[in-house]
């Protein structure tokens, strides 16, 4: 990230470095003070998407600290940009993700030069933490391009001692170290592919007609006119998965595979997988997401040395299921794991099932088999 995002910042003078809430600059008279990860509501400007650009999907659980405590933010604001901006000074984001032993921010010598002596990482430094993740609280649609979850970070980050897991009926941890979510609708977005939609497509926000990539409306449609922000599609991930065979039962394992089935999966401890592609005979892990529950070590990390037996994310389904009432279908390599309990067999687009959410959409509904797949989007 380092190498893209200083070329980016040569190439467009310093604007995809943060911008704060008590930045001083302003767009055609109109103030600048949020950026890419803390704009409230669509974006109004170009500017709000370039800033933080990189950073904001790459380290969001610093930008969401960063507001409230102006001691917390890592990477300062440029000074000067566009024909203020200085090249000679300015340093890759790498060289101020270094802590002392006192979690002092350290600066190298020289800009992109060797780490302070004694040093360690910084927060951001380590990239997407366990904290990112086990702080979503579902879907930031407004900030998403069309409404939808997908692309630049379109997610809640909770900063608290609650923590969001996958299973409905967790133990505390010794010394309340963290609690542990029982709200089912944080808990089925952690299990689903939506929380992987919000970072694994990529909107740039700045290009010119006759690019490459396709542009889009920031008003929740592809077919109506721009809206104040153009983006265009960079990288397509979590779109392919959910216009693909995957999110569907028409695939060789004839179940939806969502992106932990394969990317948080058993491997190597999971069966392997044959099947045939035309005339090539391919051999896979079976997808199936790491069912069981080794976070909370027995006798040494929950409360009163409580021992923790080894759980499935399946009998933790089933028995939630159970008390809700709902049918329950066990994931697994056998079967394909439900998100949520209004899931349905019909398969939505990415637009038409986020216009009918609430305060959390179910993760992406299962396409019945052989039923015709939507045009991509960005193809219309």
């Amino acid at each position: 990230m380092n190498a893209l995002e200083i070329a980016g910042n040569f190439l467009n003078g310093g604007l995809l470095r943060p911008v704060y809430g008590d930045s001083t600059k302003a767009v055609n008279g109109v103030p600048l003070r949020s950026n890419n990860f803390t704009t409230q509501g669509p974006f109004t400007m170009t500017r709000q998407m370039q800033a933080a650009f990189c950073f904001s999907c790459h380290a969001p659980q610093v930008l969401s600290v960063s507001e409230g405590d102006v001691t917390k933010r890592e990477v300062p604001e440029l000074a000067g940009i566009l024909v203020d901006f200085r090249p000679d000074l300015l340093r890759p984001l790498r060289d101020y993700h270094f802590v002392d032993g006192q979690g002092k921010q350290v600066l190298p010598d020289t800009i992109g030069g060797l780490p302070p002596a004694g040093s360690k990482p910084s927060l951001a430094g380590y990239g997407i933490s366990c904290d990112t993740c086990h702080n979503v609280s579902g879907p930031d649609l407004d900030r998403s391009v069309q409404r939808d979850g997908f692309a630049n970070v379109s997610i809640k980050i909770e900063q608290s001692v609650e923590k969001v897991g996958p299973f409905s009926f967790p133990v505390l941890p010794k010394g309340n170290f963290h609690q542990s979510t029982t709200n089912q609708d944080k808990i089925a977005f952690l299990r689903s592919s939506a929380l992987c939609n919000s970072c694994h497509d990529v909107r740039v926000p700045i290009a010119a007609p006759g690019d490459l990539q396709h542009r889009e409306s920031n008003n929740g449609s592809v077919d109506a006119a721009p809206g104040p922000v153009t983006p265009y599609r960079l990288e397509n991930l979590s779109t392919e998965w959910q216009l693909g065979p995957y999110n569907s039962t028409n695939n060789p394992f004839g179940k939806v595979v969502r992106c932990q089935d394969c990317h948080m999966s058993q491997f190597p401890f999971t069966a392997s997988t044959s099947y045939s592609v035309g005339d090539m005979k391919i051999s896979s892990p079976a997808p199936s997401v790491f069912a069981e529950n080794f976070a909370a070590v027995p006798g040494t990390a929950t409360e009163g040395n409580f021992p923790l037996q080894k759980r499935t994310v399946e009998r933790e389904e089933r028995l939630a299921s159970q008390k809700s009432g709902t049918s329950h279908v066990p994931p697994g390599p056998e079967r394909s794991p439900p998100m949520h309990a209004s899931t349905t067999s019909s398969r939505r687009s990415p637009r038409r099932a986020a216009s009918a959410l609430s305060s959390l959409p179910p993760p992406t509904p299962a396409r019945r088999s052989g039923a015709t797949r939507p045009s991509a989007p960005w193809a219309r």
